[in-house]
Order: C-alpha cells, then sequence, then structure tokens
C-alpha cells in the first residue's frame, strides 16, 4: 500500500501546532443570519498558495504564511468566499475548522433546515444558513460538497453552473470512482472538480458531533485526473495543509480499492457480527462487542449508498474475510491450536503495525 501514495504533504503541521495553541477560538462565531432569500456577492478568485514543486521564494512565502499569528482577525484569508453543501459531521467540522484559522472572509452552509442551519452557525460552523443554492455558492471560490455520495454528481454540475470563472469545486465522498467519473462527462470552463475524501469522522452524524480539530493529522484522499490544473491542486492541498491534515493523492479507482479494505469492509464486518447477536444477550456485550461493533452504528441510508457505489471491491475484500474466519472454523473444530495461535497472531501483528 506504501507505493499507492503518489505525493505526500509538504508542511504537514497543524494550525495549532505552529501558533502554540493560541488561536483564539471561540464555539460561536460573529453574529449573522440564516435566510432564504438573497445574499451578497463578493466575487473573488483566491490566488493559488503554493506550487507543487515550491521554489526558494515560494518556500519562504510558504513558511511565512504557516508562522503568522492566528489571533483575533490578525490573518489574511486565503478565500473570499467558502460555500459547504450539507453542514453535517464532515461539512460542520470543515467550517469550523476553516473559522477557527480565519482561512476565510465567509462561510456560508446550505442545508434543508433553517433549524438546523441555525444550529451550524451557533456552533461556530458557517457564518451564514441558507436553503438556496445559488445563493449558497454564488461569488464563492471554493464549494466543498459534503453531502451523500448519490447527490454529489447531480450537485457538482449545478455548481459547475453558478459559480464563477476560477471558483474550485471539490467533495468529501466515501466513493470516488463513480463521482469523478460522473463529473468529468460535464466539464465546463467555469469551475474545476477535484474529488476528496477526508479520512476522518465516526459513527456520531450531525453537525452536533462536529470538531474544528477533526482533521489534525488525518489523511485526507485527493483523486486528480491527468486534466486537473495543476495551480487548482496546489490550492486544494494548501486548503487541508492549513486544516492540519496530511493531504495525498491518487487515482479514484485506487482510492476505492483501498477504502474497501479498510472502510467500507471493516463496517459491513461490524454491522455482520451485531446482527449476529442475539438480542437477549445484549446484556451481557463489554468492551470488546462494543468496540468491535462501534462503527455499526453509522447512519444506514448513507452506508447502502456508499456500498452500492463500490460494491464489487467490497465484495472481494468480504471474500478475503470469509476465507479467514473459514481457516478459523476448521481450526476449532479439528482442534488444531498451532493453528489457532497462528492465526490470531497474523491478526495482532496487523493490528500492533498500525499503532495505538
Amino acid at each position: 500500500m506504501g507505493g499507492s501514495f503518489v505525493r505526500r504533504s509538504m508542511l504537514g503541521r497543524s494550525v495549532d501546532e505552529r501558533s502554540g495553541g493560541k488561536s483564539g477560538w471561540h464555539p460561536r462565531g460573529p453574529p449573522c443570519s440564516v435566510r432564504q432569500g438573497s445574499v451578497k456577492n463578493p466575487v473573488a478568485v483566491a490566488k493559488p498558495l503554493g506550487l507543487l514543486k515550491p521554489t526558494r521564494s515560494v518556500w519562504r512565502t510558504m513558511l511565512s504564511l504557516r508562522t503568522r499569528s492566528l489571533c483575533g482577525n490578525t490573518v489574511s484569508a486565503s478565500w473570499e468566499h467558502i460555500a459547504i453543501l450539507g453542514v453535517g459531521l464532515i461539512g460542520g467540522s470543515i467550517g469550523q475548522a476553516v473559522r477557527h484559522r480565519s482561512l476565510a472572509k465567509r462561510v456560508v452552509g446550505l442545508g434543508r433546515s433553517p433549524r438546523q442551519l441555525e444550529i451550524a452557525r451557533s456552533l461556530g460552523a458557517i457564518d451564514e444558513g441558507t436553503t438556496d443554492l445559488s445563493h449558497a455558492v454564488t461569488g464563492a471560490d471554493l464549494v466543498i460538497i459534503a453531502t451523500p455520495v448519490n447527490r454529489i454528481i447531480e450537485q457538482v454540475r449545478a455548481v459547475q453552473q453558478m459559480v464563477e470563472p476560477g471558483a474550485l469545486i471539490t467533495d468529501a465522498g466515501s466513493t470516488k470512482s463513480d463521482i469523478v467519473r460522473g463529473c468529468g462527462e460535464d466539464r465546463t470552463d467555469r469551475a474545476t472538480f477535484i474529488g476528496g475524501h477526508p479520512l476522518a469522522g465516526g459513527e456520531r452524524s450531525g453537525v452536533d458531533a462536529a470538531s474544528p480539530d477533526l482533521f489534525e493529522k488525518r489523511l485526507v484522499v485527493l483523486t486528480p485526473t491527468p486534466t486537473t490544473p495543476a495551480d487548482a491542486l496546489a490550492r486544494l492541498t494548501s486548503f487541508w495543509r492549513e486544516l492540519g491534515a496530511n493531504p495525498v493523492e491518487m487515482s479514484a479507482e485506487e482510492h476505492d480499492r483501498i477504502l474497501a479494505q479498510t472502510s467500507h469492509v471493516p463496517h459491513c464486518v461490524a454491522s455482520a457480527l451485531a446482527a449476529a447477536t442475539p438480542a437477549e444477550l445484549l446484556d451481557f456485550a463489554a468492551t470488546g462487542w462494543r468496540d468491535t461493533t462501534r462503527v455499526a452504528a453509522g447512519d444506514v441510508g448513507l452506508w447502502t449508498e456508499i456500498l452500492k457505489q463500490n460494491s464489487v471491491p467490497i465484495a472481494e475484500g468480504l471474500d478475503a474475510v470469509r476465507t479467514q474466519l473459514q481457516d478459523m472454523i476448521e481450526a476449532l473444530r479439528q482442534c488444531d491450536w498451532d493453528r489457532v495461535t497462528r492465526l490470531l497472531q497474523e491478526g495482532k501483528q496487523r493490528r500492533d503495525a498500525l499503532g495505538s
């Protein structure tokens, strides 16, 4: 798997580390409104924050950006207007992280419920909320789509018709092949789409679970295509670095093969284990059962769409799990304790390699 990552991030420290933890973060942002009507239209295109192979002068500029003060409003915002479509756990955490680090002059969230958008605003995830897509993205130089994977392609295509030239669109979906392929079929000169997937989150959903530190030291997979403009990729890479994450690049297909093994198959296994446990025994479920089945508590509708979009690699991964389980079943029935020990040791070594 080590050879899968084409590039790793440079200057990967988090903003909090660079500022000594003195960020002046307040959970509740400045006064703003949640509305369904028009919004002002600040039109600005952010300049690229760096190059994939920086020159010495660019390195000096990047280093100076990373050592600047984060107290109050002294930081020059990297983006004029960031729009977040779907202000739940991931979208809300992105919004909090952006506002925590003063990376944008304005963060607008799109949602279906004005009440939930007001909660997101009160938690510091957005400056303003709206239920109207055009109002959310008009004037945005960065649009982040953090909705269920089955809605992303349609939303990317709609946003591309509304944003200003030079705008950048990305997503946070857990699958990439279908999304990148679908968005690539409808390219325009108005905006660039680059697939993305922050490897962060949990079984809890909703903006109530959001955290400005969710992406600290976490991998974020970016899936550019051969036609992706280098400056757009550099801007998105810099954005995730500023949130404390470690961006890596790979193809959409490689992403889906890897995430099938490390995320999607584990979810299926956790769900199967939970379903196989008789309800009358749950009073006896202790730490081991709870830890192993924790992710099975995730949103069923969301996970159904993920499994639908990445079904073949997931099925192959489940076949490998079935082989391991069958080996253990045979060893137990044959009282082959050396084989049992070997199987347990293989699992322990693989888990120990990850660390705590």
